[in-house]
């Protein structure tokens, strides 16, 4: 059985869909079409998938929060290493 094809009004659904973060499958169900069928005019006006360099950038990013967290323990603990000292070295009654 062959598809329907996609009308110039579903290419504008679907920019107007991806431009919204959707995927395809998802763009597909919405629109009532196969994944396969959404593929086609997706290549055609330019548009991918691919969030590989999102991924990348928020795993960079929260690398980045870690280390700042990692270096701000570090600090506290250096902090409470110091009191401890001053406390241990004082004279007691």
């Amino acid at each position: 059985m062959a598809t329907r094809p996609v009308k110039p009004e579903e290419h504008e659904e679907i920019r107007r869909l991806h431009g919204e973060g959707k995927g395809r499958n998802e763009i597909a169900k919405l629109l009532q079409r196969s994944g396969k069928t959404i593929s086609v005019p997706c290549r055609n006006l330019g548009l991918t998938f691919d969030r590989a360099a999102e991924v990348c950038a928020a795993t960079e990013a929260r690398q980045a929060d870690l280390a700042a967290l990692r270096s701000q323990f570090a600090l506290n603990l250096t902090y409470d290493a110091m009191r401890l000292r001053e406390k241990l070295w004082k004279p007691t009654r």
